[in-house]
């Protein structure tokens, strides 16, 4: 795999059901159906990041907006969730190209400044 960074995009709505489905079964777990058949209200699919192969997700990884208490006060984070890679796909630099993005986002974004 070559320049996996550009291949990386967010998912959509459209996208949701593959995208979830492939972060649970990657630790093997079944989604509940409420989880799959609807985008919670949680997910900022936006902040989102996955590795398409065809139809098939093979790598995803997503951000929520949160708070983090630090002495002195209160200030953003992003919460790092569903990062996964496919069995099939690991030790080909997936996951370092996922997080290297992601992190690079987060820092060219200035919104939050732990993640």
């Amino acid at each position: 795999m070559t320049d996996l960074a550009d291949q990386l995009r967010p998912a959509t709505p459209e996208d949701w059901p593959s995208f979830s489905r492939a972060f649970f079964t990657t630790f093997a777990e079944e989604p509940p159906a409420s989880f799959v058949d609807a985008v919670p209200a949680h997910a900022e699919l936006d902040r989102s990041l996955g590795l398409w192969e065809g139809d098939r997700v093979v790598a995803t990884s997503g951000v929520h907006s949160r708070e983090m208490t630090v002495p002195g006060g209160v200030v953003p984070c992003a919460a790092v969730t569903w990062v996964s890679v496919a069995p099939s796909h690991r030790r080909r630099g997936v996951l370092t190209a996922v997080m290297r993005r992601q992190l690079t986002e987060l820092h060219e974004q200035g919104r939050e400044p732990v993640a």
